[in-house]
């Protein structure tokens, strides 16, 4: 008798789909609930493997691929990035990122949806004291590859770093950058 049940709901269900070719799951299941209600209790593997497909919403403006804006943003703030480190020295902060991206607003209301690009920018952005070093090295290399010895009071003044002294890293960024200097030539 449970087979015949079976067999008599399997027809009742491929029998609705016949007359309704179009109808989604819960448009079937709202003019036959007693059938859909039956085989999610009694077969629920062959209901799922005999309902419609899932219909695509025809609302391309509503509907927005996370996993590539993500990817599309992650490759915008490194391209950014390596254009600041290149360029002018400029410390690179989350707004610099999300004033060079086309996603600003994105950026900063749906970090949850984001998780590469939110990555990349925690990962790169720079503390004050990150950004001295990253400026004194810099310039060392610029005197190294010009041949223009430069002092620690040029190199503390022309990397603007005099109010960091006080800090350790600062200090031993300078102790490392002159005896790097001294050692190579």
């Amino acid at each position: 008798d449970k087979l015949a049940k079976r067999s008599e709901m399997h027809s009742a269900w491929n029998a609705l789909r016949k007359n309704h070719p179009y109808a989604s799951i819960t448009e079937l299941r709202q003019i036959q609930p007693r059938v859909y209600r039956w085989l999610t209790r009694h077969d629920k593997e062959w209901l799922n493997n005999n309902k419609p497909a899932r219909k695509l919403l025809n609302r391309p403006d509503k509907f927005i691929d996370w996993e590539l804006r993500d990817m599309e943003i992650a490759v915008s703030v490194l391209q950014i990035s390596l254009a600041l480190i290149q360029g002018k020295q400029i410390r690179l902060t989350k707004t610099k990122f999300r004033r060079g991206t086309r996603a600003q607003s994105v950026l900063m209301r749906k970090q949850g949806f984001l998780p590469i690009s939110t990555g990349i920018i925690e990962r790169l952005i720079e503390t004050r004291i990150e950004f001295a070093v990253r400026r004194m090295w810099h310039a060392v290399w610029q005197s190294f590859t010009e041949r223009q010895p430069i002092t620690k009071t040029q190199l503390i003044k022309q990397t603007s770093s005099g109010p960091l002294l006080k800090d350790i890293i600062i200090q031993q960024t300078i102790n490392r950058a002159f005896y790097w200097m001294h050692s190579v030539t």
